[in-house]
């Protein structure tokens, strides 16, 4: 009788976690709805307050599973900035979602470091919206506090 009983327990156990789906973390989710290409809306903070991209700028972030590539299509020439078609390769990299507490954070590591990427080189806060057609990055350099928002482009 106890092995009828044992028994039916085990295959009780083993029908149940049979038709149970993995439960995904919170970093899952956020990993699922990162992937793909953002482009930068507008930024905040600092002593220049709110900043938008001019008028034909892309700034782009591209997440795949494992990697992560910033481009942009601006460059500097004869101290101004120049809109271009080409897009200029910021940073190619890797990152890493983590949860302190209730709050997720990305960090973004740069296969090489240049003064372009030192800002995109760091811990942020991480923000997805509801429906996950918004990015957002905060961080904090001393008092000064910043955020920097994107939108999904697919």
């Amino acid at each position: 009788m106890k092995k009828i009983i044992f028994f039916s327990a085990i295959a009780l156990w083993l029908f149940a976690s049979m038709g149970c789906e993995k439960e995904l973390s919170d970093i899952d989710i956020t990993k699922q709805k990162l992937i793909g290409t953002w482009e930068w809306f507008v930024s905040y903070g600092g002593v220049i307050g709110e900043k938008r991209p001019k008028p034909g700028e892309k700034l782009e972030i591209i997440f795949t599973e494992n990697s992560v590539l910033v481009t942009h299509n601006m460059e500097v020439v004869d101290n101004k900035p120049v809109i271009t078609d080409k897009k200029k390769v910021l940073l190619d990299g890797s990152y890493i979602i983590s949860k302190e507490q209730d709050t997720l954070y990305i960090t973004i590591t740069s296969e090489e470091e240049t003064e372009d990427l030192e800002p995109l080189s760091f811990k942020k806060h991480l923000y997805l919206n509801q429906t996950g057609d918004t990015l957002g990055f905060s961080y904090s350099r001393g008092t000064a506090q910043f955020a920097d928002v994107y939108k999904k482009v697919n």
